[in-house]
């Protein structure tokens, strides 16, 4: 897995993807959640996915604890709204929402 915002990345393990069918068709979100190692070898936490279901439909954030940061989706299904996280994650150009610190 490459790092966020790095341009140069070093050679390392190859990552497989998982064989469950919930990330079989999203290669992005299966790599995000289960690749623990960067390319240059180190160590990564693993992204978490958090779904939120409603009369309205589906809502689904990805976070990523190291980068504190997430993003979220919405759709009307789950599937929908994992399609769109996946479509957006291929693009290459990212924005994730940086957590904020609350004051006391």
């Amino acid at each position: 897995m490459k790092r966020f915002n790095q341009e140069k990345q070093k050679g390392v393990g190859k990552w497989v993807p998982t064989a469950d069918d919930f990330v079989k068709a999203r290669p992005m979100i299966d790599s995000l959640l289960t690749d623990g190692f960067w390319d240059d070898g180190k160590p990564r936490d693993v992204c978490t996915l958090t779904i939120r279901l409603g009369k309205g439909g589906a809502g689904i954030s990805l976070n990523d604890p190291e980068g504190e940061q997430s993003i979220t989706t919405n759709g009307r299904t789950i599937d929908e709204t994992l399609d769109a996280l996946e479509a957006y994650l291929a693009t290459g150009i990212v924005t994730w929402r940086q957590w904020g610190k609350k004051k006391r």
